[in-house]
């Protein structure tokens, strides 16, 4: 049952992947440098609506915005790698949140 359980994703998964590779080299150039473009754009349609409506998560946003802008132009956090500042960020970011906005459990749970 388990190795059932683990094959088929990661079976689907590699296999994704090597589809997208394949695909990938053979569009040209100008289009495969628009997907990256269109990824930026699915993520900033995912985060949108939920921070009209909910106060916590255009809270969370703007405090990543606001700590990527600090890893970028404050010289000494220049050092740090890109993807090391973004676990710093969302480290930060999410106890921030966490601490500010904490999701009351309901009776029963």
């Amino acid at each position: 049952y388990m190795v059932g359980v683990i094959v088929t994703p990661v079976l689907g998964w590699t296999f994704g992947t090597l589809t997208g590779a394949v695909a990938t080299s053979l569009l040209p150039e100008i289009i495969s440098d628009a997907m990256g473009i269109a990824l930026y754009g699915m993520f900033i349609a995912i985060i949108i609506p939920p921070a009209r409506d909910q106060i916590n998560v255009l809270f969370a946003i703007l405090m990543a915005i606001a700590g990527s802008c600090i890893f970028a132009y404050v010289p000494r956090l220049q050092i740090i790698s890109g993807g090391w500042s973004v676990i710093i960020i969302t480290v930060i970011t999410s106890m921030l949140a966490a601490v500010m906005f904490p999701i009351a459990e309901k009776e029963g749970e």
